[in-house]
């Protein structure tokens, strides 16, 4: 009974001071964020990716799992920045709006009406977004040729 109750005692000792080491890491992050203004630009989603091993940006996207989105602004600037696993999910390469950022962290995007249509079109016609646009565009130039 005894060498029980000395076993969960370890543990728990453990557990407490895994936390505290994990607090210890994620709170620079969190300050070092906070302190950074608010940005928003007009953008594009050119990509998403996934870096594995130690989670080094401080946010709760699990452990040794960093979700980056880079996206292009409307001056041509490229702009990287981490997210959480279910923003992640929500994201489509080409996705255009009002991105807002913080730092290096994405807050938000407005997608425009325009582009939620287009998506859904390009859904019922079993292709991809930009494929879709690509076929439009076809069309309407075949039909400006032809008078």
């Amino acid at each position: 009974m005894k060498e029980s109750l000395f076993l969960f005692a370890e543990l728990l000792l453990l557990l407490v001071f895994g936390l505290f080491i994990l607090w210890l890491r994620v709170l620079p992050f969190r300050e070092k964020k906070s302190k950074e203004p608010e940005q928003t630009a007009h953008a594009r989603l050119l990509s998403r990716r996934v870096e594995t091993g130690a989670n080094q940006t401080g946010r709760s996207s699990g452990m040794g799992y960093n979700y980056l989105v880079t996206f292009q602004l409307n001056d041509g600037s490229i702009l990287e920045l981490y997210t959480h696993d279910v923003e992640y999910g929500a994201l489509r390469e080409g996705m255009s709006g009002k991105l807002t950022w913080q730092g290096r962290y994405f807050t938000s995007l407005e997608v425009s009406q325009l582009y939620e249509d287009l998506a859904q079109w390009a859904e019922e016609e079993h292709r991809t977004v930009n494929a879709h646009i690509e076929y439009l565009l076809t069309q309407c130039v075949k039909q400006h040729k032809e008078g």
